[in-house]
């Protein structure tokens, strides 16, 4: 019995010795933590793993991927952010830039319906 436990507490450690953590927390420009933004791994441009900043902006991944991994962190209205994983794996305070989109000009047009109802009428 000693024999199983010992087996099974040296196959954990061993796993997780393989597994690297990513983290990080990602602001908005006064310093606003952003919830809900995408934070997606790659390696030489092929999606391996992806999550979303929780609700005070943090964001942790969980990953056996060894190798050159970029991160690309993006969020609507913001610029996109792209950076290489450091061997710690801590990202740190990721701060986007909100970017503008410029329109071009905006027609309204309306018809009007030929036919009406009046009472009970068309």
């Amino acid at each position: 019995m000693k024999r199983i436990i010992t087996l099974i507490i040296a196959i954990t450690a061993v796993a997780t010795a393989f597994c690297r953590e990513i983290k990080g927390i990602v602001v908005g420009e006064n310093g606003t933590l952003l919830d809900y933004v995408n934070v997606v791994l790659y390696r030489d441009s092929i999606y391996m793993t992806g999550t979303v900043t929780d609700t005070v902006g943090a964001f942790s991944l969980n990953t056996d991927i060894q190798g050159k991994l970029t991160a690309k962190i993006s969020f609507v209205g913001y610029e996109t952010y792209t950076a290489a994983i450091p061997n710690s794996g801590n990202l740190g305070t990721i701060k986007l830039v909100p970017t503008t989109v410029a329109l071009r000009e905006v027609v309204v047009s309306v018809t009007r319906p030929s036919t009406t109802m009046k009472g009970n009428a068309l």
